[in-house]
């Protein structure tokens, strides 16, 4: 009698975790608390930024979204582990019809088309990773994924900005140089005057003696 009770309990317990759970999710995509207060921005801000982007591209139209469900959840966007490595990103909301913003690349855009994809861009656009439904299942979605990728892009916006500072580096170095070298566009030049050369002493003129004319 005491099992069959704790095992109703039991029962009863996990139908409410489910339940609480499934309050997490509003039933649209792009409305979750992890992903409600970012902000849409048309593609050339976003990639002027000068920052790495994070963006959630969603279909609003698209009232069963699983996909949507799991990247706002605590799969991926509702970490909190994954919101701390997500700082230095600027991170936006794309409706994948482009009824918000303009300018996105259909190709990131629409294979979020009923779905819903998470997309990773370094500040020049030169290094993108994707989380969608053509190269990631549901079932493979997790933060520990979706953290490496981040921080894969932060790494490589390092190394950029390293070399980006040495170039300046180097270039404050030439700068320097040449200006201690000093002018020297006119040395050698036929017919120019080197303007730290004095200037030769003039010579006298010679007048011409009058000779007496013969008697």
């Amino acid at each position: 009698m005491k099992t069959s009770a704790l095992t109703a309990l039991l029962i009863c317990g996990l139908i409410g975790l489910a339940a609480g759970a499934g309050e997490d999710w509003p039933g649209e995509g792009g409305k979750s608390d992890s992903v409600k207060n970012w902000p849409a921005r048309d593609f050339e801000t976003a990639t002027t930024s000068g920052m790495p982007l994070c963006v959630y591209f969603f279909d609003p139209q698209q009232k069963s979204n699983a996909r949507a469900k799991t990247l706002e959840g605590y799969q991926a966007l509702a970490n909190a582990e994954l919101k701390s490595v997500l700082k230095p990103f600027l991170c936006l909301k794309i409706r994948s019809d482009a009824t918000d913003v303009k300018g996105w690349p259909a190709n990131l855009r629409e294979i979020a088309s009923r779905s819903a994809s998470l997309v990773l861009i370094s500040s020049d656009y030169k290094n993108i990773i994707s989380f969608d439904k053509t190269n990631t299942q549901n079932v493979d979605i997790r933060p520990d994924r979706i953290i490496l990728a981040a921080q894969s892009i932060l790494h490589y916006e390092e190394k950029k900005a390293a070399f980006k500072e040495e170039q300046a580096k180097l270039a404050a170095m030439r700068s320097k140089s040449s200006k201690d070298e000093g002018p020297t566009l006119t040395k050698g030049v036929p017919g120019l005057r080197n303007p730290d050369e004095k200037e030769p002493p003039k010579r006298p003129v010679e007048r011409k003696r009058r000779v007496p004319a013969d008697e």
